[in-house]
């Protein structure tokens, strides 16, 4: 309280026990004494309510300044820094409503501290600052492009020629399919050298006619592939995504063999502010199964895909949508695109429609964690159908289902993944047909050790493939499972050693060959 507010009161109080008589004295005093201390009760209230109030603001300011503070740490990762700005400008409302709130009431009769006010307007130059910045802060980066990528350098070792199916040279299928000249037993796909899903060697086969190994049953160093990524906010609800690979291979005869590969490249659209809806237009990632989601091999724990991997790990052109519900953990994803998952390289995957037929391809998940207190704990379930790839009918549609699950909790991680599909074949063309049933589970943990310049993550996989595929000459039988065993060393989040030893089995009509091979891979990402 000030000097004044005391004296004045004192002064008045003299003044009214001069004029007054003795006998009256005593009333008045008490009576004056007692308005007095109510009203300096009053101011004292008074005061204490104005001071919370300022601490509430102060308050909000501090948490304010801290939520900018980290959309400027972040910057780089524009989708986070376009939600905090969100919640930022929420915060500046309600505070702006309060402020208007508290300039619209009358100012109060009691004296206050003298720098009350002047503390008031500071916390209102700051808040006009703060939001000066916030607005400032999506136009720098918005114009920014970003570029990432990886540089994979590799290693492989077959143990036979690098080939992964044999003829059938005991007529196992020759019953069955008088009118094919070419009769194979095995997997091309049961021998990949990186995360490409390359075979080691292809030679002989129908399936698989581009041979971009050929390593002819040798070991060999390989450079894997040059990955350039980029990406551009266009807009705080549009942002465009695209992924080349550089692969350096050798053709032979003097030619180079080196390769451009159009990963991805699509437009990305968030219409709402309110609802977690995300569109894409362009070459996208698969909503297909699980094993989509870790394709690249800076992501992937491994080094090589699974044996159903050619099915789920296309990038098709098309639309495609997300919607998640629940706390993101109710997840719907579709699309309508071009041609089925599978991979380009695969007889069944291609890019331009060969007809007017569309494929829709759909995959809705559950994460169930926070009913057990794991960290990740979803189920999902997959479907797709669509007019045949690489024919010209719309009516001959090819179809599969897919189930999967994934598991994670202190370092430790479990996926596992079926899937059942038909190509029926035959049509305009006299198509290729393909009856498969696959799945894989693949186990791995994450050891920190103080001690080691490195993290160790050791992991393991199993899975199997039945297939019958036919084609206008030949046929293939195939009955196998592969169990991947392997080390990750992860030096930096950004450079990665994995070294890994795939053993192959055969199954039935199938005999045993040798088809196994040592793998290893360095990721150097930037």
């Amino acid at each position: 309280m000030s000097p004044r507010s005391v004296i004045l009161p004192l002064l008045t109080l003299l003044v009214v026990l001069v004029s007054v008589p003795a006998e009256g004295q005593d009333a008045l005093s008490k009576e004056i004494l007692k308005k007095l201390e109510e009203q300096q009760k009053n101011n004292l209230a008074l005061q204490k309510r104005l001071e919370a109030q300022n601490k509430k603001l102060q308050d909000q300011i501090n948490d304010v300044k801290k939520v900018l503070e980290r959309a400027k740490s972040t910057e780089a990762e524009l989708g986070r820094v376009k939600k905090e700005n969100k919640k930022f400008r929420e915060q500046l409302g309600k505070l702006e409503e309060k402020i208007d709130e508290q300039e619209s009431r009358p100012a109060p009769s009691a004296t206050l501290p003298d720098n009350v006010k002047e503390r008031f307007e500071n916390l209102e130059g700051d808040l006009t600052s703060l939001k000066e910045k916030s607005e400032s802060l999506f136009d720098k980066t918005a114009k920014k492009l970003i570029f990432s990528g990886y540089i994979d350098a590799g290693a492989f070792v077959p143990t036979g020629n690098g080939v992964g199916f044999i003829p059938d040279f005991r007529n196992t299928l020759a019953s069955r399919f008088p009118s094919k000249t070419w009769l194979f037993l095995g997997d091309p796909w049961t021998t990949p050298v990186n995360s490409r899903n390359e075979p080691a060697d292809t030679d002989g086969s129908f399936a698989l006619p581009f041979d971009n190994i050929n390593s002819g049953g040798r070991s060999s160093f390989i450079i894997n592939e040059i990955n350039l990524d980029l990406f551009a906010q266009l807009h705080p609800k549009v942002s465009i995504n695209a992924s080349v690979d550089f692969l350096p291979r050798f053709k032979g005869d003097g030619e180079l063999g080196d390769m451009i590969d159009v990963d991805l490249g699509f437009l990305r659209y968030e219409p709402f502010d309110n609802y977690d809806l995300t569109l894409e237009f362009g070459k996208y990632i698969s909503v297909f199964g699980l094993e989509y989601r870790r394709q690249e091999s800076n992501d992937r724990i491994g080094v090589t895909p699974s044996l159903i991997a050619r099915y789920v790990s296309g990038r098709p052109i098309g639309i495609k949508m997300r919607q998640r519900w629940f706390k993101k953990r109710l997840t719907l994803n579709l699309g309508l695109q071009n041609s089925s998952s599978h991979i380009e390289t695969f007889s069944f995957g291609e890019e331009i429609d060969s007809n007017d037929g569309k494929h829709g391809s759909g995959r809705l998940s559950y994460d169930f964690a926070h009913l057990i207190g794991v960290e990740v704990f979803e189920i999902g379930v997959s479907g797709e159908i669509g007019a045949q790839n690489l024919q010209r009918s719309n009516e001959v549609l090819q179809r599969q289902f897919d189930f999967d699950v994934r598991f994670a909790m202190k370092g430790f991680e479990l996926r596992g993944e079926f899937i059942k599909g038909k190509i029926p074949g035959q049509g305009e063309e006299e198509a290729e047909s393909l009856d498969f049933e696959g799945a894989y589970i693949q186990l791995s943990q994450r050891l920190e050790q103080a001690s080691l310049p490195f993290v160790i993550v050791p992991y393991a996989r199993w899975g199997y493939r039945r297939a019958l595929h036919r084609g206008d000459i030949f046929a293939y039988r195939s009955h196998s499972s592969r169990v991947t065993s392997g080390v990750r060393l992860e030096f930096t989040d950004e450079i990665v050693l994995k070294l890994e030893y795939l053993h192959n089995m055969e199954h039935g009509a199938v005999p045993s060959f040798a088809n196994d091979l040592f793998v290893a891979s360095l990721v150097a990402s930037f």
